[in-house]
């Protein structure tokens, strides 16, 4: 199965606006609203949102890696955008071989919110979004949503979560739940099947 990210913060570089190494805690990793689209015949789409928080009087910054599953049945991601979930710009993020670095500003005593959305193909019906790295934080997601969706063309074999609500929205099937205090000890992995193909006249046995 491949695997979706799920960004980790560099410990290593981190630090306050250039001033020395942020302490640990001084910005927490607090909520995460995942959006993952199968979009045939090979892309999954993922779209995240991420929330940070800091109760410190003095504005911070910190580099975050956040990497993709790059393997011999899932490419490189051929589209990538990071935005200011507040602001609405475009930020800007350096790429890597199996991911991407960016940095998020947090206000005093305030919470940042960044959006990456990434387009990624795939040549099993298969994938995984990774949320067991949530325990390098070291403190549970207070508040998430997640959602998987898929055209009612295909068919969802499997997700290891169990779904809270399952809706019909146009032609795709929407997959959702929801958790509070979550501290996950497994990953998001789900596969799918496509549809069954008809026989064509031409391939029917002769009598």
């Amino acid at each position: 199965m491949k695997r979706f990210f799920h960004f980790s913060i560099v410990a290593t570089v981190v630090a306050i606006t250039s001033v020395g190494p942020l302490a640990a805690g001084d910005i927490l990793f607090i909520r995460e609203n995942i959006s993952v689209a199968i979009v045939p015949p090979d892309t999954i789409k993922v779209d995240g949102e991420y929330f940070f928080s800091t109760a410190q009087s003095m504005p911070l910054s910190a580099p975050l890696y956040y990497p993709f599953p790059i393997d011999s049945a899932a490419n490189y991601p051929c589209f990538i955008r990071v935005t200011d979930g507040r602001s609405a710009k475009t930020m800007p993020f350096t790429r890597q071989e199996q991911g991407i670095s960016f940095t998020i500003n947090c206000k005093a005593a305030d919470t940042a919110e960044v959006i990456v959305l990434y387009k990624q193909r795939v040549k099993n019906q298969s994938g995984r979004y990774i949320l067991t790295t949530t325990g390098a934080w070291g403190r549970p997601l207070v508040n998430s949503r997640y959602t998987m969706s898929i055209p009612q063309t295909l068919t969802l074999a499997y997700m290891s979560y169990e779904c809270d609500t399952v809706v019909k929205t146009g032609n795709n099937l929407v997959y959702r739940f929801f958790k509070k205090q979550f501290m996950p000890d497994r990953d998001l992995s789900f596969t799918w099947t496509g549809p069954a193909v008809p026989l064509q006249p031409a391939a029917l046995p002769r009598k």
